[in-house]
């Protein structure tokens, strides 16, 4: 089932299943997601089922919605678009599509589908499984607060894969069993539970429900895999 994850400047929030023909977004109590920022209309949008996919639309609202970065009055969501309203970001996910994605479905990495795509045509190396896979040092890198981070996979059958953290907000873990966010803000890298019964293992020290600020040579454990965060 698709899904919409709220974060607050990178902080997780809450998670809302589009299980519905219409949920609303917007400042008043009776709005499905209701955010209470005073640059959010009173119903500022609305995600909206039509056929098999869905939509998300702008009520015109004061200070317009923004999909990936861009002003849309009508836009139709794939897996990972980003939703932006004032300091909240609404991310889109899909499951299924989830699901099969990433290292070796044990370490889901969700970026925008669109990248993913334009990827397609480049260079792909195959896996332990001997599936191919979207070369993911082929993104552009995006340095921030010092330096240009990295994730490797220290143990399971993707020992010794990487992937640059191109992305605002970074999904790793298996859905259903335990799953994190890696955010990128201007001062730094944080990691934060998003899902599951156990937490996100920081250094050996469970992840509590604030964000933790990662630094150069972190080991995070997530759903039975070890991952050596660095930043250079």
């Amino acid at each position: 089932m698709a899904k919409l994850v709220l974060t607050l400047e990178g902080d997780f929030l809450a998670e809302f299943p589009l299980g519905q023909q219409r949920l609303t977004i917007g400042r008043r109590s009776n709005c499905d997601i209701r955010l209470e920022n005073l640059a959010v209309s009173g119903e500022h949008a609305a995600v909206v089922a039509v056929d098999d996919a869905f939509y998300i639309e702008d009520n015109q609202s004061t200070n317009g919605t923004m999909v990936n970065g861009q002003a849309i009055t009508r836009h139709q969501l794939q897996d990972g678009d980003m939703i932006g309203l004032g300091r909240h970001q609404i991310e889109y996910r899909e499951e299924d599509i989830a699901a099969d994605r990433g290292f070796e479905k044990t370490v889901l990495v969700m970026p925008l589908i669109n990248d993913m795509m334009a990827r397609a045509a480049g260079s792909r190396v195959a896996d332990a499984a001997g599936n191919s896979q979207p070369d993911v040092a082929a993104n552009s890198p995006v340095p921030v607060a010092g330096g240009l981070a990295k994730v490797k996979v220290l143990s399971g059958t993707s020992n010794g894969r990487e992937l640059v953290l191109t992305k605002t907000l970074t999904t790793l873990g298996r859905s259903g069993v335990q799953v994190a966010v890696i955010t990128r803000r201007p001062h730094g890298y944080f990691l934060a539970h998003v899902e599951g019964e156990g937490r996100p293992v920081l250094n050996g020290h469970a992840v509590g429900l604030q964000a933790q600020v990662l630094a150069n040579g972190d080991v995070i454990e997530l759903a039975g895999v070890k991952m050596l965060f660095s930043l250079e």
